[in-house]
């Protein structure tokens, strides 16, 4: 069960819901995961500057999906990899009586490469598409954003992509992301790393890989029993009117 809360200046949502799931091994390294998940979402406080879409997001609606994935994780160490591989690819499909129907398909998949003097190489990525059915949008609160930690550093939280006239996101129906991380020893519980991250979230119908933005930057992972602890900063390669030049993120685990 979860329930989440988003406070922006064009709106705040409500995301209540719970699910139940099942899975099963496939050999050593695969494993697929069947999930049904139910959500109530409500979308309030709309601004009256807000794009028409969003306007017509307020209220409450429901979701019912059938969610499947199948991962793959060759990876040496699960908290501080340094060698393998892990893919995931995934669909949500929610047609099961909900008022919001859509379907989505991604892959995120990373590798790590050991390289000469405990250097690490980590290459990333992550392509994902969504569509609303039978007559509807891609829900908002099923739309894809990228921006922050995980995603394109250098960049604000979930601050790529479409945005409403007041500045906000509101996210696209798709999504690419690629990213190249090098770490390197400082010490036995230290690593630096650089890296440069590409991405993009796109609008129905707008599509394209050659749109990038553009991200690089460097940081520090303490190594502790629960996973790095990691703080990076990353600069935009492709700052905007408007836009500030940097952004420091804050992070527990691994990257991928």
């Amino acid at each position: 069960a979860f329930n989440r809360r988003r406070d922006l200046r064009s709106f705040t949502s409500r995301d209540t819901g719970a699910g139940i799931g099942l899975g099963k091994e496939i050999g050593e390294f695969t494993r697929f995961n069947l999930q049904y998940l139910f959500q109530v979402v409500n979308v309030a406080d709309v601004a009256e500057t807000a794009s028409e879409a969003l306007r017509q997001e307020e209220g409450t609606r429901t979701t019912s999906s059938l969610i499947s994935s199948l991962s793959r994780d060759t990876r040496d160490n699960f908290l501080n990899p340094t060698r393998g591989m892990r893919t995931v690819l995934s669909t949500q499909f929610a047609v099961l009586g909900g008022s919001a129907t859509f379907y989505k398909v991604a892959g995120d998949t990373a590798k790590y490469f050991p390289l000469f003097r405990n250097l690490i190489l980590l290459l990333r990525g992550t392509v994902g598409f969504g569509q609303g059915l039978f007559g509807d949008d891609l829900p908002l609160f099923e739309r894809f954003f990228l921006g922050g930690v995980q995603t394109v550093r250098g960049f604000r939280f979930q601050d790529i992509g479409p945005k409403d006239p007041n500045g906000d996101s509101i996210g696209g129906t798709s999504e690419i992301l690629l990213s190249a991380e090098l770490q390197f020893p400082i010490g036995d519980v230290l690593k630096g790393v650089a890296f440069l991250d590409l991405g993009n979230v796109y609008d129905k119908g707008e599509f394209d890989p050659l749109d990038l933005r553009k991200g690089a930057g460097v940081g520090i992972r303490f190594v502790t029993p629960l996973g790095p602890v990691s703080v990076d900063w990353g600069f935009k390669l492709d700052r905007k009117p408007g836009e500030r030049p940097s952004e420091v993120h804050f992070q527990i685990g691994t990257f991928f």
